[in-house]
């Protein structure tokens, strides 16, 4: 038998090395947190190292660790990235323990190419809890050496597999339109359909949006073109230049005052990329701002030699002319009403009819500006605005003789004056061929069900006739009690009356109101169990793959080039970490590393039972 003293000492070890396993475990939930490098050039100088040795003045117990011989084996490489890992399997079996209590679910998945070009698929679920808090949560990064639909399917089935969640649950799946992933005949969205028929395919809507801007900035119009081309080509020639984006700097110092930059004014060309959602109006606006600044320090700049001064006085040729300022004014118009819809879009808790709403309005407020009015208020603004920097005149462009194959021998529309030309043949049809391009791009028929869905519940929630609706739901979702649903969409009426009082906001009601009287209804759950499904059904649809998106900016953040060569596994750990912040911040660090001593009797003689 040992000795008391021997048995007291081995205590006493214990109780002095357990702190120092926790702190070890809460620096480096911090450094996942912040997304933060834990290695560096030497062991020694890491992150994870240095703020151990900083914590040392809070912490006898932990000194006396890091001093003592067998800390090597505790602070490897190894040790490590198990413990990183177990933090983030903790938010994982979190996230899915509240998908499986919720019920319904809908993945989002996209792929994009990290710093080392290797292939990386995001795949995040959006869940409904009952108190109608809707969820998007990032669930996995996962490298794949091919993006075709075998192999990202596979990727997804795999991935609901190891989270255990059944994929008798999902109904609804959101990707980009590339053909790997919405192929109606082999792409992903076809054959996660095979094994669940209903689990719609959405496509995203930002990504509907971002294409048909493009379109409509294409060759369509060529002044949007032009101008669009400009500012790209501006915005580029300054900042390939720390010396010409001072001089610019400099210029709208002098211009506009020093009091600019301390009142928050654009001091800066914006970045024009056809690939970002909410960027092309900020472009055009800090253009309008600076027009006078950029075209002094394009002037300065021309009288250097070589290609730079040649650019440089042939973008301010370009900027000189009334027809540019006019395109700019009006492309900044159109694309500031677009792009906030573009901004509503990737809120998480948009909802499919939210969107559809948000789609319609833009579009109203779209077909309203093209008047003569709208554009008389336009031509006026610029017109002083031209007068003020001296511009030239508006002329008629030179008429083009069509090609004798194309012409059939009718004569050719002649504009009387150059408003009424720049009023059709820019503003017009600008107007026209974005509202045409939107109507067309948000009417498919690849979420019929989920809209059809969405008609039941709104008319038989204001009071209107839903038979055909109700049919073709039923034939779809065969997993609701069809008498039960029948009874509870008539008396849906009566509860959203009582809970809104208001006739004129009972026809406007949508889907997240319906949730709203739900949640303020005492026993709803029970007393409209269907309607509660249909509705958490409807709220659990995604309408982008925004959050896919921004975890490729946490993936940015950390995995940079100086951490290009990290193992997916730790790259996964630390990203979980990174985008749940919030559940990380509530980690039970105890219930951990007791997980982590009881792995192996070593650990357990080291650190003290947890068990």
């Amino acid at each position: 038998m040992l000795s008391y003293s021997v048995v007291l000492l081995k205590i006493r070890r214990q109780i002095v090395k357990q702190p120092s396993l926790l702190l070890m475990f809460t620096t480096l939930r911090f450094l996942g947190r912040q997304g933060l490098s834990t290695r560096g050039h030497t062991d020694i100088r890491s992150n994870y190292h240095q703020l151990l040795q900083l914590r040392t003045n809070e912490s006898e117990a932990l000194r006396k660790f890091l001093t003592s011989d067998r800390k090597q084996k505790w602070l490897s490489h190894d040790v490590e990235n198990e413990m990183l890992q177990r933090l983030s399997h903790t938010v994982l079996r979190q996230i899915a323990d509240d998908v499986r209590r919720d019920g319904y679910y809908a993945i989002i998945v996209d792929e994009t190419t990290d710093v080392s070009t290797v292939e990386q698929v995001s795949i995040c679920i959006r869940h409904v809890d009952d108190d109608w808090n809707v969820s998007e949560d990032f669930v996995g990064m996962y490298a794949t050496e091919r993006t075709d639909a075998a192999t990202l399917t596979k990727v997804v089935t795999d991935v609901l597999l190891r989270l255990n969640l059944s994929v008798c649950q999902l109904r609804a799946q959101c990707y980009d339109g590339a053909s790997a992933m919405a192929g109606v005949h082999s792409g992903v969205e076809k054959r996660i359909r095979d094994v669940q028929p209903k689990a719609v395919y959405i496509h995203c809507h930002s990504h509907l949006l971002n294409l048909a801007l493009q379109e409509a900035s294409g060759d369509s119009v060529r002044s949007v073109r032009d101008i669009l081309a400009l500012v790209k080509d501006l915005g580029n020639f300054f900042r390939e230049s720390a010396k010409r984006t001072a001089l610019l700097e400099s210029v709208i110092s002098d211009v506009c005052g020093s009091e600019t930059s301390q009142s928050g004014g654009v001091t800066r060309l914006q970045p024009l990329c056809p690939t970002r959602w909410v960027v092309r109006a900020r472009a055009f606006n800090a253009l309008l701002v600076n027009y006078e600044s950029v075209i002094e320090a394009l002037d300065n700049l021309s009288d250097e030699s070589g290609p730079a001064g040649a650019k440089a006085e042939g973008l301010s040729y370009k900027l000189r002319s009334f027809e540019s300022l006019l395109y700019l004014a009006a492309a900044y118009k159109v694309f500031s009403v677009v792009e906030q819809l573009a901004t509503v879009l990737q809120s998480k808790s948009m909802t499919l009819s939210g969107a559809r709403e948000s789609v319609s309005r833009v579009v109203a407020s779209l077909t309203s500006m093209r008047c003569e009015s709208q554009f008389m208020t336009l031509w006026s603004d610029v017109s002083r605005r031209a007068e003020s920097l001296k511009l030239p005149q508006p002329e008629m462009p030179r008429r083009r003789k069509l090609p004798n194959r194309f012409d059939d021998g009718g004569p050719a529309h002649q504009y009387t004056d150059v408003i009424s030309y720049h009023r059709a043949e820019t503003w017009y049809a600008f107007l026209d061929i974005i509202t045409r391009q939107i109507e067309q791009r948000f009417t498919t028929d690849s979420f019929r069900q989920i809209c059809n869905a969405e008609d039941l519940l709104i008319r038989a929630a204001t009071g209107k006739t839903y038979t055909n609706e109700l049919q073709q739901f039923l034939n779809f979702y065969d997993d609701f009690d069809a008498v039960s649903l029948e009874a509870q969409l008539v008396l849906l009426h009566s509860v959203v009356i009582k809970q809104l009082q208001n006739e004129s906001a009972v026809e406007r009601v949508t889907v997240a109101d319906v949730a709203d009287v739900l949640k303020n209804t005492a026993g709803a759950q029970q007393l409209l169990d269907q309607i509660w499904r249909l509705t958490k059904l409807l709220m659990v649809v995604p309408a982008t793959s925004a959050t896919a998106e921004r975890s490729f900016s946490a993936l940015r953040r950390v995995k940079t080039y100086l951490r290009s060569t990290i193992g997916q596994s730790r790259l996964n750990s630390v990203l979980v970490l990174h985008c749940h912040q919030d559940r990380v911040d509530d980690l039970n660090i105890v219930e951990i590393a007791q997980e982590f001593v009881c792995a192996n009797d070593s650990r357990s003689r080291t650190f003290g039972n947890f068990c």
